[in-house]
């Protein structure tokens, strides 16, 4: 029998009303009840206490900040003087693997782009929600009749 003392009365009769009452719910799980007119335990108040004493104490212990001190230059110089972009046009865009120029890599990639059919398929499919995107779309644009 759960919550009887040994002499088969309640054993929360004996305890006084400040204490805080331990009941258990769920087997292993404990909970403290707060008191009858709401107020949290005093227990709770301790740990809050201690709490923010610790953390007080915490910035509290660490000695003045010495800011050390560095050479800086006063204006920025670079390593590396500035170039301008040259961007690449002559390399190929779609065909990147020409670069190399190696003629088994070309009929690899050959190969596999004609034996690819799920990439031929993906861009039938891309070519058919695009042609079905222009053709919605049309209907926002005025019309004329004759």
């Amino acid at each position: 029998m759960t919550g009887q003392g040994p002499s088969g009365t309640d054993a929360s009769a004996g305890q006084s009303s400040k204490a805080p009452r331990i009941r258990t719910r769920q087997k292993d799980r404990v909970f403290i009840e707060t008191r009858p007119n709401g107020q949290a335990s005093r227990l709770s108040h301790v740990m809050i206490a201690s709490l923010v004493l610790w953390s007080l104490a915490a910035f509290a212990a660490d000695p003045k900040y010495k800011k050390p001190d560095v050479a800086t230059p006063q204006t920025w110089q670079s390593p590396v003087p500035w170039q301008t972009a040259n961007p690449m046009d002559s390399l190929p865009k779609n065909a990147w693997w020409k670069i190399f120029g190696d003629s088994e890599l070309d009929q690899y990639e050959e190969r596999a782009m004609a034996n690819n059919q799920s990439l031929r398929a993906a861009t039938a499919r891309l070519a058919e929600a695009r042609a079905f995107a222009r053709v919605t779309s049309s209907g926002l644009f005025p019309e004329l009749d004759a």
